[in-house]
């Protein structure tokens, strides 16, 4: 068993190759290392002339070779004699110098024990936490984004090209609760040219015309009737053509009276912009007086009702997904959302041509409404539930090819467990190997604890593929 003190100081004197100069850390410093560099602990000190620091190191006639193993021929001349009670085997234990703290604590000779003690524990950050046992579904991430339904969404747009007139208190502004019907502005149509002007007063003529004619044609029907020369069906179909000329005739006019205030510059009348749904006022994208032209928008509002979620599934996955599915919406750091089956507003029949992905829309009542046009990550349910010990993503760590957990084994004893995974669902992991529900997972800081071990590689948060 390899075993690795650390201590939190300020200042320390490294004493290597001649180097007695003293170096500033700052964190993490190795108190004392039991490998095959024979460093000694804390309270392994010599009587006589030749006292060991913390750091036990050997100058002068105590001269080790390389391995500097330590056995019973081994013995030190001078004052430096080290008695049998300080017998150095393969495994470096100090005669009766155990650790009586670490007892019971079984460990393979091949463990490294990193060794944190509380403050070093508090300055990095590390939490630990027992796995919960459980099944856990797998779920495969598919890109998301918030939609509003049709009704509570509503860009207003200009009927026609004119100026905007706001009410008498102005243009509403943003943040503005509305009704469906509300009066919102008045646009007054723009000077027209003098061709429109002549083809206007042209219909209204021509409209009059086609009253007079169908109020004269539906009198001499009725007294074709009394006479009993024609059927009343005659009538009938009479009185109907004139309702619809003097239909003609109203719009004409209302176009003559929108031209002649535009002419005029009176103001008079002109089209009434109003609200189209219930909702707030988001954006006014036009200021009051402003001239504008046809369809340019003028307001956008937005419901406080529904949202959509609408979830994107590539064309590989199609084949596993269920006809009713539920999913998890999960939105930055906010909390996430659950989008139960019964949530469900419409799987897409048709696959995108371009992004080769299938839409898919649950209905979100989540209050505050979400913010249209947020994107986020929706978790699928791809497959049955394994069983297995849960822990969160932040407790794995990739190494060199292994999927690894920092365990605590005692109070300031930490080793690095190999884990297989089963399943993933958004930010929890499904261990099937490797870990029990009684092991105390560090689910914060693991891989400061693993690095403050010296350990090489690359270290990545773990995932399952």
């Amino acid at each position: 068993m390899k075993r690795t003190r650390y201590a939190l100081v300020a200042t320390i004197a490294l004493v290597a190759c001649g180097d007695a100069e003293p170096r500033e850390y700052e964190g993490l410093h190795r108190r004392g290392e039991a490998n095959d560099d024979h460093a000694h602990g804390d309270d392994h000190t010599h009587d006589g002339d030749h006292a060991h620091d913390d750091d036990h190191a050997h100058d002068g006639d105590h001269a080790h070779d390389g391995d500097h193993a330590h056995d019973d021929d081994h013995a030190h001349d001078g004052d430096h004699a080290h008695g049998d009670d300080h017998a150095h085997d393969g495994d470096h234990a100090h005669g009766d110098h155990a650790h009586d703290d670490h007892e019971g604590h079984a460990h393979g000779p091949d463990d490294h024990v990193i060794v944190l003690d509380d403050d070093a524990q508090r300055r990095l950050g590390v939490q630990v936490a027992l796995p919960i046992r459980g099944a856990l579904a797998p779920t495969r991430s598919v890109l998301a984004r918030v939609e509003a339904p049709p009704d509570q969404l509503a860009v207003v747009a200009a009927p026609v090209a004119g100026r905007v007139l706001g009410l008498a208190g102005g243009l509403a502004r943003p943040g503005t609760r509305v009704r469906r019907g509300e009066l919102l502005a008045t646009l007054v149509p723009t000077p027209s040219a003098p061709e429109l002007t002549t083809r206007v007063a042209a219909d209204l003529s021509r409209a009059q015309a086609d009253v007079d004619a169908a109020r004269l044609q539906r009198d001499r029907t009725r007294a074709l009737l009394a006479e009993g020369a024609v059927a009343e069906r005659r009538v009938v179909d009479a009185e109907r053509e004139l309702s619809v000329a003097e239909a003609a005739l109203d719009a004409a006019r209302r176009g003559s009276a929108l031209v002649g205030s535009a002419r005029g510059g009176r103001g008079g009348s002109g089209w009434r912009v109003v609200a189209p749904i219930d909702g707030v006022i988001d954006e006014v994208f036009v200021g009051d007086g402003i001239s504008i032209a046809a369809h340019a928008p003028l307001v956008r509002i937005v419901g406080e009702r529904e949202r959509w979620i609408a979830a994107e599934v590539p064309e590989a996955w199609i084949a596993s997904l269920p006809e009713r599915p539920s999913a998890t919406l999960r939105l930055g750091a906010a909390a996430p959302i659950a989008l139960p089956a019964d949530a469900l507003v419409h799987v897409a029949h048709v696959v995108d041509p371009h992004r080769r992905t299938l839409t898919v829309r649950w209905s979100s009542l989540a209050s505050p409404p979400l913010r249209v046009g947020l994107s986020g990550n929706v978790d699928l349910a791809s497959g049955a539930p394994l069983d297995g010990v849960i822990v969160p993503r932040t407790a794995l760590l990739e190494l060199d090819g292994r999927t690894i957990v920092m365990v605590q084994v005692a109070d300031d004893e930490f080793l690095d467990r190999d884990v297989r995974l089963g399943a993933r669902s958004g930010d929890r992991l499904l261990v099937t190997e490797g870990l029990t529900p009684e092991d105390r997972v560090v689910i914060a800081g693991a891989a400061l604890v693993h690095l403050a071990a010296g350990g090489g590689g690359e270290v990545h948060d773990a995932h399952v593929h």
